[in-house]
């Protein structure tokens, strides 16, 4: 190397210094992005934890506000439910006192005649009747069913009952679907 110029001795120093400096450039950037990528992933950690975190509250207060919805209305339910049951009970009472009164009060006398029964009989406009065949035990009476007043006051005693009925599930299903507190 003692006859080689000088030139190449200082061009093979200052590439080789320029290697060494690209190796301790590379050194220092694959240091500084596993520096980054660790801070980077701890503080990403940190963030999705507390996000887990806040949604996990979120998901049970959506919860137990739920289930005091369901509460509240199982009770309102329950209120209701227990309502009617109270009503269906008085009309019964009030279906067996009626019943006796109308036996006491009636005298059994003929109220409708047999033409009169058997329009009464006859299904509503736009409804048919069941096909039904004709009864095998009883012979066609000439003059047909009437009807006393004791039916009468018994039908209409039913019928109203039954309104009560409808009206009353009706009422209920009506506070069941109002604003609350209105039922209660």
């Amino acid at each position: 190397m003692l006859d080689a110029p000088i030139v190449t001795t200082r061009i093979n120093a200052l590439l080789a210094a320029l290697a060494l400096a690209v190796v301790a450039a590379l050194a220092a950037g694959a240091a500084g992005y596993r520096l980054g990528h660790k801070t980077a992933q701890a503080a990403g950690d940190a963030a999705l934890s507390k996000h887990q975190a806040a949604t996990a509250i979120r998901e049970r207060q959506a919860a137990e506000a739920a289930l005091a919805r369901y509460q509240a209305a199982q009770a309102r339910g329950d209120a209701l439910e227990a309502r009617l049951a109270m009503a269906e009970s008085t009309r019964q009472s009030l279906a067996q006192e009626h019943a006796r009164e109308i036996k006491r009060l009636t005298t059994g006398r003929l109220c409708l005649n047999a033409g009169t029964v058997r329009l009464l009989n006859q299904p509503a406009i736009g409804l048919r009747p069941p096909a039904l065949p004709a009864s095998a035990g009883w012979p066609a009476a000439a003059d047909g069913a009437v009807a006393t007043d004791t039916d009468v006051a018994g039908w209409v005693d039913l019928a109203r009952r039954r309104y009560d009925t409808c009206r009353e599930r009706l009422d209920a299903l009506i506070d069941w679907h109002g604003p609350i507190g209105e039922a209660d």
